[in-house]
């Protein structure tokens, strides 16, 4: 059984090629969101309707503790601003968890709603997007105690 509680969301403090996991460890709520888009490849031989996979619309969203003194949070707030890439890595547990799965891409951060009400701890809603670069969009196994990384 997995828990929610055990999924990290890190972010590469080091070069894409030799990467420095680092978990952004003021997220609370987390959803990854991978929906493919479909064509229609139908043709006269069926009447059946045929569709094939085309791209697929991967996005983060959660919310993230609201500190000034959180390098995570402090990070992706310099990034919603400078509207900078970060290189990302979203797992269903840790970086040494063999049989853990997720992605890896270089994305922005948006910033959405954040509750400021006199009872409230106060946490920023955010949304991560895959953005054009040069490093490819990947899905992520952990085997043997370490990320394995294969292109989408």
């Amino acid at each position: 059984m997995r828990l929610g509680i055990n999924c990290k969301l890190y972010r590469n403090t080091g070069t894409y090629g030799s990467p420095t996991w680092t978990v952004i460890d003021e997220v609370s709520d987390l959803t990854v969101n991978s929906a493919w888009d479909f064509a229609d490849a139908s043709t006269r031989a069926s009447r059946l309707k045929a569709m094939m996979k085309t791209q697929m619309d991967l996005n983060i969203t959660g919310k993230v503790r609201v500190s000034l003194a959180g390098t995570g949070y402090l990070a992706l707030a310099a990034a919603h601003i400078a509207d900078s890439v970060i290189d990302f890595l979203v797992l269903d547990g840790t970086t040494v968890t063999d049989g853990v799965t997720g992605y890896r891409f270089d994305g922005q951060v948006a910033f959405d709603s954040e509750d400021q009400s006199l009872g409230a701890v106060e946490y920023q809603d955010f949304k991560l997007v895959p953005s054009p670069s040069a490093n490819l969009f990947k899905t992520v196994t952990v085997a043997s105690s370490a990320p394995v990384f294969t292109t989408i």
